[in-house]
């Protein structure tokens, strides 16, 4: 086999490994729903957590990507699941019996805010609900909601502070407590609400940030996650004491699924940067665990696979590269984190890897995409870029998608002067567009929140748009776009493209443009994962150039 061909099957043989998401335990705790796409195909599987016996129940009814997750009915008859089209978001609700017959469900509206309106959590005798939306003027605003199930007696808890975030995660087993979270200390943290005095109370020391998952059967206990620096960390909090436990697992990225198997051993989700996602059954009076559904890794040796190094260090925002678009003064000083992979070639060319969001954050979980990279030569710095004396400083590529792609399109024309090219997937390019043409909730609940409307603050609108300084770029850029895009839609592709031919640059030559039919905002399809790694080998190789390792396991 020559190198290109190995090339090319570490390529495909990645992005084939069978990914499992939304597992979700039936309500007697004998079964595990999940979507799977161990076919080819994302499908609905059952899995018997006592065997690890695997069925698939649906056969091309539900999405090819996964965007939501589903959830049981009350008597574990059925599954709810959302369905859109080729990835626009535009979800009906669906059900499906457990001979795999599925109908659309048609549900009434209860609520009408001019805000969005979300969490929802259905109480156990399913007479009441609880969401979050926002009626004040503060767009950083969300309050927890309690309503008769019609919709009626609506009552806002007034949680926190105004201009703080809070939700509600779980009801009480009795109904009358809700496990909520709250940002008014800046971090989150978890409470519990008690409806029948009004009362709450707070769980934590303040030291990290926290978001409530669900109660625990017995009431007594709730299982929340903690942020820790790049990992995430299930703790159990006694409400009586209020003392927490972290579950001892491997540092990477744990979710505790909420209802419990039969056995009364909890399910976790657990991943870390060099082993994929694998369901787990926690014991958590003996701190056991036993794989439920071990991951599969294909022709690869998971040894091989590369773990990040955690870095730290402090920045004021101004790097001592020149800035082009705009000039920014210094300000406070924080503490930066990230994670940098190297991939052991020296020097090393280097892809800075902002992630989406934009708020979110990058973590110690496995990511095809970085290991791809990683086996073709390059270097991945996640968060923020600062370099060093092993990079190749004439090699380093800014690639994102989503706020990534922005973040990309954004260091091309801020700091040219770093980069050697760059690719932005599914990224914004044009503020004053992507206000006008994208969901409303996401209009309201990111545009408006963090920039104001264009009419309120047009300058700041046109300063922070790429296309407004497209004359500073001076690498090959790469632009990948999905047509069914609803969240960044493909009009920012094409504005970019537009442009970019307006200021005099050449395509095909100065950039590159794809448009991908049948793909929304990204996509969890295995042949669209294909599709979309193969545009990115091919610009890397023809304008930066590749130094592919071994990763496949030899025979």
């Amino acid at each position: 086999m020559t190198s290109t061909d190995e090339s090319d099957d570490v390529l495909r043989e990645l992005a084939k490994l069978p990914t499992l998401a939304s597992p979700r335990v039936a309500p007697d705790g004998e079964t595990v729903a999940l979507y799977y796409d161990v076919t080819g195909r994302n499908e609905i599987h059952l899995l018997d957590p006592e065997t690890g016996e695997l069925e698939q129940l649906s056969d091309g009814e539900v999405p090819r990507s996964v965007r939501a997750g589903f959830q049981w009915s009350a008597d574990g008859d059925r599954l709810f699941y959302h369905q859109d089209d080729d990835g626009d978001e535009q979800h009906d609700i669906y059900a499906m019996t457990l001979s795999g017959e599925s109908e659309p469900i048609v549900e009434m509206d209860v609520t009408d805010y001019d805000r969005a309106a979300g969490n929802a959590e259905l109480a156990p005798d399913s007479e009441r609900f609880a969401f979050a939306t926002n009626e004040t003027e503060t767009f950083e605003n969300y309050d927890v909601y309690v309503a008769d199930i019609d919709g009626s007696n609506v009552r806002n808890l007034e949680i926190g502070e105004v201009g703080a975030e809070a939700a509600p995660a779980d009801w009480g087993p009795e109904g009358e407590r809700l496990l909520v979270s709250d940002n008014t200390t800046d971090l989150g943290r978890s409470g519990i609400y008690d409806l029948r005095t009004d009362k709450i109370t707070w769980f934590g020391d303040g030291k990290y940030d926290e978001q409530p998952s669900h109660f625990l059967p017995d009431g007594e206990r709730f299982v929340a996650g903690r942020a820790r620096n790049s990992v995430s960390v299930p703790v159990v909090y006694d409400i009586e004491s209020g003392t927490a436990e972290e579950l001892d697992l491997p540092p990477g990225v744990t979710g505790v699924i909420d209802d419990r198997l039969v056995d009364g051993r909890d399910l976790l989700y657990h991943t870390t940067a060099t082993r994929r996602p694998e369901l787990v059954a926690y014991d958590l009076e003996t701190d056991e665990t036993e794989p439920i559904l071990e991951a599969e890794y294909g022709p690869f040796d998971p040894e091989a696979f590369v773990a990040p190094e955690s870095i730290e260090f402090r920045s004021d925002g101004v790097p001592e590269t020149p800035q082009r678009a705009l000039k920014h003064d210094s300000s406070e000083e924080f503490e930066i984190q990230g994670l940098l992979f190297d991939s052991g070639r020296r020097p090393s060319p280097l892809i800075v890897n902002p992630h989406g969001g934009p708020r979110a954050r990058d973590v110690q979980r496995f990511n095809y995409r970085v290991q791809f990279l990683l086996s073709r030569g390059f270097s991945v710095l996640q968060i923020n870029y600062r370099g060093s004396d092993w990079l190749d400083e004439d090699r380093v590529v800014v690639y994102g998608g989503s706020y990534g792609g922005y973040s990309a399109n954004w260091q091309l024309v801020q700091f040219p002067d770093l980069y050697a090219a760059g690719v932005t997937s599914v990224g914004v390019s044009d503020l004053r567009d992507i206000y006008e043409n994208t969901m409303p909730h996401f209009r309201t609940e990111l545009m408006e929140k963090y920039l104001g409307a264009p009419e309120e603050n047009p300058e700041l609108y046109d300063q922070r748009s790429p296309v407004a300084h497209l004359d500073a770029i001076a690498t090959p850029l790469l632009i990948v776009h999905g047509v069914n895009d609803p969240r960044v839609p493909v009009s920012q592709a094409r504005i970019l493209r537009d442009r970019l031919e307006a200021a005099g640059y050449e395509a095909g030559a100065d950039f590159e443009y794809e448009e991908l039919g049948e793909e929304g905002h990204g996509s969890t399809d295995i042949d669209q994962k294909i599709r979309s790694l193969e545009l990115l080998d091919d610009f890397l190789e023809r304008r930066i150039g590749t130094d592919p390792g071994p990763l496949l396991a030899s025979d």
